[in-house]
């Protein structure tokens, strides 16, 4: 199961990379730019608001608002590009998280995301050599596999469905969140694609630009998703 749709259980949405406005893009009303849309910080105090006038308890923070508002948007463009249809996903698992009903506002924003998420097309293309190597290194620091291991030794179980379908779709978005530039106060955000054994994703995306250029070591904790496994 792809990742994304196991994160519906979880809607918390974190990461550690860290990310800052670009250029003269810093205006204090907008909470991210994704390309020509602004994202306003007036769009996500009427949904966080709303959830929390509900649910006073509820897990949702206004970042988890800001990065689903973001991928929603990032989605959608690469839903006009290549032209796939969304996927129905099960609202009442979100409420139940959230502490709402399903009409409320949250609710209706995740449930545009990832049924946008879910309908992304499967790739069968298989890795590169050196999108082989990438996963490896990624999943022995996770554990998934011994220290020394190579892609030989591994077979086939880095090159699977689930991995080229999780590498097509962190291409896409990172090629489509270049133009993504997030407010100072929301920072941290990243699109987890595919997680491992520890619980944290060893396939995402940043959203947002690094400052300084700087490249992180990855997300730290990462929502609820499937898992990639060694095979027997």
């Amino acid at each position: 199961m792809r990742s994304h749709r196991r994160l519906l259980s979880a809607v918390a949405l974190a990461g550690v990379a860290v990310f800052a406005l670009a250029g003269c893009r810093t205006s204090p009303t907008v909470a991210a730019y994704v390309g020509d849309t602004q994202i306003t910080e007036s769009q996500v105090s009427d949904i966080y608001d709303a959830t929390v006038k509900e649910a006073p308890k509820t897990p949702l923070t206004r970042q988890d608002v800001v990065q689903a508002l973001v991928l929603g948007e990032l989605c959608g463009q690469l839903q006009s590009a290549k032209k796939f249809s969304s996927q129905q996903i099960d609202t009442a698992s979100i409420a139940q998280s959230l502490g709402v009903t399903q009409g409320a506002p949250a609710v209706k924003m995740f449930d545009k995301t990832y049924s946008c998420l879910s309908g992304f097309p499967a790739s069968s293309t298989p890795l590169t050599a050196e999108q082989k190597q990438e996963v490896l290194q990624a999943a022995i620091a996770d554990g998934i596999f011994p220290p020394g291991s190579t892609v030989a030794s591994v077979g086939d179980q880095i090159d699977t469905a689930q991995v080229r379908g999780a590498m097509a779709e962190r291409d896409a978005f990172a090629q489509a969140a270049t133009d993504v530039s997030v407010n100072p106060r929301y920072r941290q955000l990243t699109f987890p694609i595919l997680q491992g054994q520890s619980g944290k994703p060893i396939i995402y995306v940043p959203l947002g630009q690094a400052p300084n250029g700087a490249v992180t070591d990855g997300p730290g904790e990462a929502p609820s998703a499937a898992p990639i496994e060694p095979q027997s």
